[in-house]
């Protein structure tokens, strides 16, 4: 606000004369009306025109004492690199020439994205082909949603509520490996995807599985087609009369020997990965 300025001088004896005329500007009203918009870090405060103000000022701070601020001599200012899970007491200040941070409006609360869940880990029930995800709790989040693009194009998801940290989905594919990664869910905007973790099923069941015997050398020549997901095989061969033997391979055909005569002889073949035996 400004006021013009003049003085007279009040004697009876003495003609009246007037001073030169002069301005006095006094402090910028306080900035009313004050909203917020918010997307990921960025943050955008507005405000109504304040009489008197040449420059503004707004300030975000949190619990912890983080503080963002911007200045400008419009009525909007953009608050840049916002922290996720945060709770922002927003305040903007008018200044002139005169008079600097004495015209502070009332406070507005900004609250941003939950931040990314941490510490994401996977297992897989071989069994039951269930695959299970875990993380740890992210502030501020209302609920999770769990992830799992395979390889093969197969596409599964979780959710949970917030006080959980774990879900499960169920029907991976054998022999696939899957990508999963967790959101953490806001009251208005979700956290951005945690880091991706692998997550290996189950190697599929070994199939068109084929033995031809050499009698002259008591062995045995089995093949099979390749099971997909698997890392190495084991085969077992067990004799009507209790004799065992075995044999450990990447490949896809294992020749068993020292097998004993006259036996019938049942043959397992395991597929192996780093998390399953079928």
């Amino acid at each position: 606000m400004w006021y013009n300025i003049a003085i007279r001088s009040m004697r009876w004896d003495l003609p009246t004369s007037q001073s030169t005329l002069s301005c006095l500007f006094s402090e910028p009203c306080v900035p009313f009306h004050l909203s917020a918009k918010y997307s990921l870090t960025i943050g955008q405060v507005l405000w109504d025109v304040s009489q008197g103000a040449t420059l503004y000022s707004a300030e975000a701070v949190t619990e912890e004492g983080h503080l963002i601020s911007c200045n400008t001599s419009d009525t909007y200012c953009a608050l840049y690199n916002m922290a996720c899970s945060q709770v922002y007491n927003i305040t903007v200040s008018a200044h002139n020439n005169v008079c600097q941070g004495m015209a502070t409006s009332k406070s507005i609360n900004l609250k941003t994205e939950p931040c990314p869940p941490n510490n994401v880990e996977t297992s897989v029930d071989c069994e039951t082909g269930t695959g299970a995800i875990s993380w740890e709790m992210s502030v501020g989040a209302f609920g999770y949603i769990a992830f799992f693009n395979g390889r093969d194009g197969d596409s599964l998801s979780c959710h949970t509520l917030a006080h959980h940290t774990s879900c499960m989905v169920e029907g991976l594919n054998c022999g696939t490996v899957y990508y999963a990664r967790v959101r953490a869910l806001g009251e208005t905007l979700n956290s951005t995807d945690s880091t991706t973790v692998l997550l290996a099923s189950a190697p599929c069941v070994p199939t068109n599985v084929e033995a031809e015997v050499d009698c002259d050398n008591a062995t045995a020549l089995v093949t099979w087609g390749w099971s997909n997901g698997a890392q190495s095989y084991i085969l077992t061969a067990m004799g009507s009369d209790g004799h065992q033997a075995s044999c450990h391979t990447e490949e896809n055909y294992c020749n068993m020997t020292e097998l004993a005569c006259g036996q019938d002889y049942d043959l397992t073949l395991t597929a192996i990965n780093h998390n399953c035996q079928v």
